[in-house]
């Protein structure tokens, strides 16, 4: 066997270990993600869903009314369309609830995704210092947040220049994404170490040969397990909900573990500290 691959199986059994032996904590893990996610399908159902749906009705009236129009007449439907009252004023709605949407996405992630975040360390490293954590939890989802964003306007400010299509924004953004993400797991994993910008960056750059593959499992293994609930859910409401609750949360709760040891166990082979960063 390649000395990689069996590395990587012998931190995946570590991984598996470390749940075993924290049973408790790790439900309570399993639980916190699925609160997450049950809050964040219910206000994306209860604001987003009816916001779209009422501002698609007013838009599909007006695209019956539109059929039939020259190029001349269009401009000018499109200028008056603006003083429609019916449709800015759902238009304004869905800006609205689109923005308490993430509004409550990002009280959502900082309350369970953090709490789980400060969970999966004690697992990890049995004494932690939980407002630490959870501090450069908040520091580093604004920092990644931020970049992602940052990134977005970026090719969206050179795509009609250079001629990027809609298929290759969309798949440079989510290549970008994929990094960001890669060493967004990396800065999360090493919150107990205390504040280094420095650091995570280093550990994900020097070290890729041993954290990728375990990344690219996790990411593996979500879009299959995602794919297959979505085929489910369309046959069946109910199963896709206890295959979700078997299968999805618990590996989610268990790659956020077993990513955390994996850097920490590469950290401290390497000996790279914050202070020696």
């Amino acid at each position: 066997m390649h000395p990689e691959l069996q590395d990587f199986l012998a931190r995946l059994n570590v991984g598996i270990d470390v749940d075993l032996k924290n049973k408790l904590l790790f439900l309570v893990i399993a639980l916190l993600d699925i609160a997450f996610f049950f809050g964040l399908i219910y206000s994306h159902t209860t604001l987003l869903v009816e916001a779209s749906d009422s501002i698609n009705s007013v838009l599909k009236d007006l695209q019956e009314q539109a059929k039939g129009l020259n190029e001349t007449e269009l401009v000018d439907f499109e200028q008056k369309l603006t003083q429609n009252e019916e449709f800015m004023q759902k238009y304004k709605e869905l800006i609205r609830y689109t923005g308490y949407f993430f509004g409550i996405t990002a009280l959502l992630w900082m309350l369970f995704q953090g709490a789980s975040l400060v969970i999966a360390n004690k697992i990890v490293h049995k004494r932690v210092n939980y407002l630490k954590v959870y501090g450069l939890f908040l520091f580093w989802s604004f920092f990644w947040f931020a970049t992602s964003f940052a990134v977005l306007l970026f090719l969206s400010s050179i795509a009609q220049p250079s001629g990027l299509g809609a298929g290759n924004f969309n798949l440079l953004y989510l290549l970008a994404n994929v990094v960001i993400a890669y060493f967004a797991f990396v800065s999360f994993s090493l919150v107990h170490r205390g504040f280094s910008v420095k650091l995570p960056f280093m550990v994900g750059k020097f070290y890729w040969k041993k954290l990728v593959p375990g990344f690219i499992m996790i990411l593996l293994t979500l879009f299959v397990l995602i794919n297959v609930g979505n085929s489910i859910v369309k046959a069946n409401a109910l199963a896709a909900f206890i295959f979700a609750i078997v299968f999805i949360i618990p590996a989610l709760s268990f790659f956020r573990i077993y990513f955390i040891n994996l850097v920490e166990t590469v950290v401290k082979n390497a000996e790279l500290l914050p202070d020696k960063a």
